[in-house]
């Protein structure tokens, strides 16, 4: 039996997890968008797309507060 490489422990953060669900219809448009954004050599995930869109999303809702 091949021995198993140890995972490297993740490391340290202070960011907190958020999951939602979300229809397939919203999956695929952040998979479109994160391939449109994505750098060559750089990988920028479904995962990245929705933490930019969510900021942007919120630094706009804030400023119409005001």
């Amino acid at each position: 039996m091949p021995k198993r490489r140890r995972k490297q422990p993740m490391p340290v953060t202070n960011d907190s997890m958020l999951n939602v669900r979300v229809p397939q219809e919203v999956i695929d448009r952040l998979e479109a968008y994160a391939a449109a954004h994505g750098q060559p050599g750089a990988r920028f995930t479904r995962a990245d797309a929705a933490r930019v869109l969510l900021l942007e999303a919120l630094d706009r809702a804030e400023k119409q507060q005001r």
